[in-house]
């Protein structure tokens, strides 16, 4: 039995299951007073693949996230998840700030872009290392310890060969939310502190 509570939605392992929560909310138009119909709180989960089709949530599990979801607020749930879910930011980073993703175009720049989001991704030196001079504006001096740091916290290619589907959940997400300008700045001063 999985308990679905605040801490949960903060763990970068859960991002697949906290990523279908945020997009399930999103096209359902859930508001804060659906969270009182424990129907609408097992569809969640199942929507999360957390409970299997046909079977019910513990009233506990119910409890448990209607407190998460209303603390972290659904409105954040539903467009800054990458607020709250580290592995989230990274990849909003990524495909949404510095190589903007257009999923519904297929030319030879949504290719590239793809290529360079995969050698980011597996953490190989060149990519990463303009992908942080794009992040930074060029503003911070590289050492080899910096970009030691850099390549490590944007490589996920070992959690994406252990799980092929890892992404897929995420752009599921962000393809639901718009990141304006302002929020743009945050995930890029974001990422910078975190680095």
């Amino acid at each position: 039995m999985v308990l679905v509570n605040e801490n949960y939605f903060y763990n970068k392992n859960n991002v697949g299951p906290v990523c279908r929560i945020g997009t399930y909310l999103n096209k359902n138009g859930i508001t804060d007073g659906d969270l009182d119909d424990n129907d609408v709180l097992t569809n969640i989960l199942r929507s999360a693949t957390l409970i299997p089709t046909g079977k019910g949530a513990t009233p506990n599990q119910l409890n448990t996230l209607r407190d998460a979801i209303r603390t972290i607020t659904i409105d954040k749930l539903k467009t800054q998840l990458y607020r709250v879910n580290p592995a989230i930011l990274l990849v909003a980073c990524v495909e949404c700030v510095l190589y903007p993703r257009h999923y519904d175009e297929q030319d030879d720049d949504t290719v590239i872009r793809m290529d360079t989001h995969c050698m980011i991704y597996s953490g190989e030196e060149r990519a990463v290392t303009e992908a942080f001079n794009k992040l930074s504006r060029n503003s911070c001096r590289h050492t080899p310890a910096m970009i030691k740091s850099v390549k490590s916290f944007f490589k996920i290619e070992r959690l994406i060969r252990k799980n092929i589907e890892y992404l897929e959940p995420i752009r599921e997400y962000l393809n639901t939310i718009e990141i304006g300008n302002e929020e743009s700045e945050f995930i890029r001063k974001e990422m910078l502190d975190t680095l």
